[in-house]
């Protein structure tokens, strides 16, 4: 776990030094502001899509857990509908 959580520490440094964390909440945003315009009863998937995404987003930012739960985690999240 020690090895894990030093990886994600340095990945994590790395990442806000290059941006990817203010590219992912720029993306977040956007992603918030369009789908808004769409009917949550006409396009369910589209919205169970989304809060799918949202989690695997904050996951990215923020990995909780050891190796194994997070990988569990993400794969829960992988969504069932074909992309």
């Amino acid at each position: 776990m020690l090895i894990f959580s030093t990886a994600l520490a340095i990945t994590k440094k790395e990442y806000e030094r290059i941006g990817v964390f203010s590219k992912i909440d720029s993306l977040k945003e956007q992603i918030k502001v369009n789908i808004s315009a769409y009917d949550k009863i006409k396009y369910q998937k589209t919205y169970e899509l989304y809060a799918v995404l949202s989690q695997l987003m904050d996951l990215a930012e923020n990995p909780k857990g050891s190796s194994m739960t997070f990988n569990s985690t993400v794969n829960g999240l992988n969504p069932s509908v074909p992309i």
